[in-house]
Formats: C-alpha cells, sequence, structure tokens
C-alpha cells in the first residue's frame, strides 16, 4: 500500500512526464521536439537538484544521479533552461498542495482552521543591467545601489507548507503581492481548500479594507496593528482597557468609497437593497503584554480568548523561519542564472523542493514524536526536552534523493523509509520559551558565516 509521501511524488511525476505539461511550459512551440542529451524533463529535474554549488559541479553529479554517462557542460544547461518557462514550476507547486490537501490527512486548528501566514521579503540578486532593470535596484547608506527584488508568501503554519509565493520588483509593496496570492488561490478547487482559513498578519498588512475583505468572504484574521492605526485604536490605547469591539466608520474613508462602490453593483442584492451595504468595520482589538515590558495589540474578527489569540500570533513566527531556512539553508539567494526568466525559475523551483523537503522532514518528525510517546507511556516518565530535526542536515541528505523519487518514484520510493531513518538520527533538543536580544549593533554582513555552514 503506498504511502502519503509516495502517493504524492507519483501524482507530480505523471504531471512532470505528461506531454501536455511540456507543451505548456516550453517557451517556443519548436522547442524540446527532438531528442537531445536533456530533455524537458531533464532540465526541470536538474533545477529542482538546488544548484548551489560550481554549475559545471551540480550538472555533473545530476547527471550520475540519472544514469547518463554524458558529458554536459555548464553553458549547454544556460542555453537549454532557456527554453523553459519558470510557470512549469509554478503549476507543479499547484499541483502538489492541490494533492496535499485532498489527502485530508494534514493537521487543523481546533481540527477545523487552517493557519494562513502572509509575508514578504527582500531577496538579493546578481548584478546585471537586464536584472536591475526589471526588479530595480536597493539603497542603504551608499550610493550605488544593489539589485534586489521583493518576494512573498502565503505559508500553512501547521503543515509547513508555501501555498503560493510571487517574486516581483523590489518596489512592489507587500499589499500588491498579497491581492496576486488571493487571485492565484481563486484558481485553486474550493474541494481542496474546504477548511476554513485563520489569516495572521503583521503590522505592514494592518488595513481596513482588508479586514472588511476577509469578514465579507468569511474568513477570519488575526492581524496586528500599529498604536497610530486610526482614532479608534488610539482611544483604545488610551483606556487602558485589555480588550474592546472596535466600530471604524467606511463612508469617511475615500479609499474605501471605490470598494464600496464595486461592491454595490457587483452584489445583484444589494442593489435592491442598499441599506445592507457596510457602513462600520466591526471588529475585536485586545492588548497582549510582552515580556518586553511592551505591548502589542491585534484585531480580529474571532471570539477566541486573548492568551488564545497571543499563542496564534506566536505562532506567525513560523513564517519567519521558514524564510530563515530558505535564504541560509537552501541558500535561496545563491542565484546561479543573471536573466530575469533564470531568476524567476530558480525562486519557484526552490519553493517547490523546499515543499517536497518538508513532507519528509514532517514525516521524520512524526516518527520521531510517535517513538517518543510510546516510551512515555512504557516508563511513565516525561523526557526533559522534546526533539526536532535538523533541517540543515535534512537538507544535505534529501537533496540527491528528489530527482530519484520524482525520475520513478515506484522504484526509488522503495529506498523512503531508509532516507527517513538516516534524517531521524540527526535531531536536536527543543527549548521552548527561549528569548534572544535583537542586536541593534551595525556589523558587515556575511552571506556564508563559518558558524552557520550549509548542509548543502
Amino acid at each position: 500500500m503506498e504511502t502519503k509521501i509516495q502517493t504524492l511524488f507519483s501524482t507530480v511525476h505523471t504531471l512532470l512526464m505528461s506531454q501536455q505539461f511540456k507543451i505548456e511550459h516550453r517557451a517556443n512551440p519548436q522547442n524540446f521536439i527532438r531528442q537531445r542529451t536533456l530533455g524537458f524533463t531533464d532540465i526541470v529535474l536538474l533545477q529542482l537538484h538546488l544548484l548551489v554549488k560550481s554549475l559545471s559541479v551540480e550538472v555533473e553529479k545530476a547527471l550520475s544521479l540519472l544514469s547518463k554517462p554524458v558529458h554536459y557542460t555548464k553553458q549547454a544547461f544556460s542555453k537549454a533552461r532557456k527554453k523553459l518557462r519558470y510557470t512549469a514550476f509554478v503549476a507543479l507547486n499547484k499541483h502538489f498542495i492541490e494533492q496535499y490537501y485532498a489527502l485530508s490527512t494534514f493537521r487543523l486548528y481546533k481540527k477545523q482552521y487552517l493557519l494562513l501566514a502572509v509575508d514578504g521579503s527582500l531577496l538579493q540578486l546578481p548584478v546585471s543591467q537586464t536584472i536591475d532593470t526589471y526588479f530595480g535596484g536597493w539603497k542603504n547608506q551608499s550610493e550605488k545601489s544593489m539589485p534586489m527584488a521583493r518576494c512573498s508568501l502565503i505559508y500553512d503554519l501547521l503543515n509547513h507548507m508555501v501555498i503560493t509565493s510571487e517574486i516581483a520588483s523590489c518596489t512592489t509593496s507587500e499589499n500588491q503581492l498579497y491581492y496576486t496570492h488571493l487571485a492565484f488561490l481563486q484558481s485553486f478547487d474550493r474541494h481542496y481548500f474546504s477548511p476554513k482559513p485563520v489569516y495572521i498578519m503583521d503590522r505592514n498588512y494592518a488595513s481596513t479594507k482588508r479586514m472588511l475583505e476577509l469578514s465579507l468572504a468569511g474568513n477570519w484574521y488575526v492581524i496586528r496593528c500599529k498604536s497610530n492605526f486610526c482614532k479608534q485604536v488610539k482611544d483604545f490605547i488610551a483606556s487602558k482597557q485589555t480588550q474592546s469591539q472596535l466600530r471604524i466608520p467606511l463612508q469617511t474613508k475615500p479609499h474605501l468609497t471605490s470598494y464600496l462602490n464595486s461592491l454595490f453593483l457587483t452584489n445583484p442584492s444589494l442593489v435592491n437593497n442598499p441599506s445592507l451595504v457596510p457602513t462600520h468595520l466591526i471588529t475585536r482589538i485586545v492588548r497582549i503584554g510582552l515580556t518586553t515590558g511592551e505591548d502589542e495589540y491585534l484585531v480580529t474578527n474571532t471570539d477566541w480568548p486573548m492568551e488564545e489569540l497571543a499563542h496564534l500570533y506566536q505562532l506567525r513566527w513560523g513564517i519567519e523561519s521558514y524564510y530563515r531556512l530558505l535564504k541560509e539553508k537552501m541558500q535561496l539567494e545563491n542565484f546561479a542564472s543573471k536573466t530575469v526568466e533564470g531568476i524567476k525559475q530558480e525562486f519557484f523551483a526552490k519553493i517547490f523542493a523546499s515543499n517536497l523537503v518538508s513532507v519528509l522532514i514532517t514525516e521524520a518528525q512524526s516518527q520521531i514524536d510517535q517513538q517518543a510517546n510510546q516510551k512515555q507511556q512504557l516508563f511513565h516518565k516525561q523526557t526533559k526536552y522534546s526533539y526536532r530535526i535538523n533541517q540543515n542536515v535534512a537538507i544535505g541528505l534529501i537533496k540527491d534523493h528528489l530527482l530519484l523519487f520524482l525520475l520513478n518514484p515506484t522504484i526509488y520510493m522503495v529506498d523512503y523509509q531508509q532516507l527517513i531513518e538516516r534524517i531521524k538520527k540527526y535531531k536536536i533538543p527543543w527549548r521552548p520559551g527561549r528569548t534572544f536580544p535583537r542586536p541593534r549593533q551595525k556589523s558587515s554582513r556575511r552571506k556564508f558565516p563559518t558558524h552557520k555552514r550549509s548542509g548543502l
């Protein structure tokens, strides 16, 4: 009987090998029609091999794994990848996510809610005139700018899955990319995302319009807001209350006028009954005390207790940890291409690869937790620490297996449990509640410090 992981890899393999998939994601109808040393599938697989070393080394190693006794230069690979569109990796990830949630064995908060975090980040890019023109440059204290891109994700905090991602010019705001995510989510089959989502966001996403949109769509949210977000928030802070209901008027906000008008025109029921058009945003605000002595303010349309809301917002740190995994452990900013298409290919390839890695690490973690529970029941003794998989080592162990699992899951997935056992050997104690002050002293930023050696 196939495991969940085998099923997931098999469905991705089927899509990857299909003729229709190749037709949809090649740059030109004349591409990949003749038998070459490396075909469409090979080029896709090579980029899922996490290209962080010299391209010559990575290509040679990948060819060895694919059992292709040929010599293929990095120049030939760079030329061949131009025939591929980055949308191939977007489509693979979308298909993978749909199948992952279709299997209905994923974690839910209170067994009914998906906890979705939204956040963006800046990425350093290689120096190239083409890249600088498309993505733009970013200046600090110097006159010379560095090519940078803005990326954004919607991340499942409990299942460690990137549901959708986007990369754009560094001048693009996180709010613009948020709406790009929502448009992309509408292309998913709602059958796969039947659980109710709870969107958890930081202060950059606090917006009256956004809270109104989420409420009208039947979604829940927990968003941190600034102390000067609006007059009603200022009044709440001055009142010294721990929680209260806010009534924020909508008609007095010019930026909401067009939205309310479109809402009125696109909903037939509102045309006949204008009184149903909302005049106020009704939301709830709570004051959460931090260990630093400061207060944070969360707005939400849920009725959950303050302690629960504080815990939920702490879980939002999972997306920050994921960015750290991408940038440090998977070396997302270590791009091998100096073209816009190449940058997008590597970005979306690593997002997809990170999801593949995540299901393997999650499986290893679940087995560690299960074994710990069995020991606890057997010896009636609580261990001092729980243990977590060392992600850095796990990524290094998984890297070469990704190509083999996707190439032929039926053959190579028989080694899947052996890989899981190897991953389980590298675990570290989990010490909850630890906090570290954020360093204020500015220092030179080393992309690859000696005390944080990558597993790749």
